[in-house]
């Protein structure tokens, strides 16, 4: 079983959607608002885990998720196309709205850029989650827990929106 699968394997239930909507209400408004506009008709989540957020965005629109963990992907049960890929590798398709939640503080600081130029490539509006440095431990163990200013220094995000007394941020792509 992959580390990821391990870690999500207890989580695939009611009582951690219900968490993660009220921990991560302000990213999950945000991309409700984009996705309400009328030119946002296909959203793509990368790294999702469980496909967590996009249950919790419950919209109409097409809707694709990307992985690179195929027991994972297999594992998590939404209604979405579900494509198994190196997320820092060329995109093909293209949407209107990127997001990911958790996913770039794993990623070294190329990796980061890689996968945001790939990005833009495809859509002109990228949202995603970090945790940011104020958080007194990692709860899975590899990711990087930066401050809001290293992660523009990374990969110059158009906007950074922090939330939870800090403990969380939003980074925002939009017209790049």
């Amino acid at each position: 079983m992959s580390n990821w699968l391990n870690f999500y394997k207890d989580k695939q239930n009611d009582r951690y959607l219900e968490y993660i909507n009220t921990k991560y209400s302000p990213f999950l408004s945000l991309l409700q608002k984009e996705i309400k506009k009328a030119s946002t008709k296909k959203i793509m989540e990368i790294g999702c885990g469980l496909g967590s957020i996009t249950k919790l965005l419950t919209t109409n629109k097409e809707t694709i998720v990307v992985d690179k963990n195929e027991s994972l992907m297999n594992f998590i049960d939404l209604k979405a196309k579900k494509v198994v890929r190196d997320i820092t590798k060329p995109f093909i398709e293209k949407v209107d709205l990127i997001h990911s939640h958790g996913l770039l503080e794993h990623l070294s600081d190329l990796q980061i850029k890689q996968t945001i130029r790939e990005e833009l490539k495809c859509s002109s509006l990228l949202v995603h989650y970090v945790p940011s440095n104020k958080y007194n431990y990692k709860s899975f163990g590899d990711e990087r827990l930066l401050t809001p200013r290293q992660w523009k220094n990374i990969c110059n995000p158009t906007n950074i929106v922090e939330f939870n007394n800090g403990l969380d941020l939003i980074l925002v792509w939009k017209g790049v």
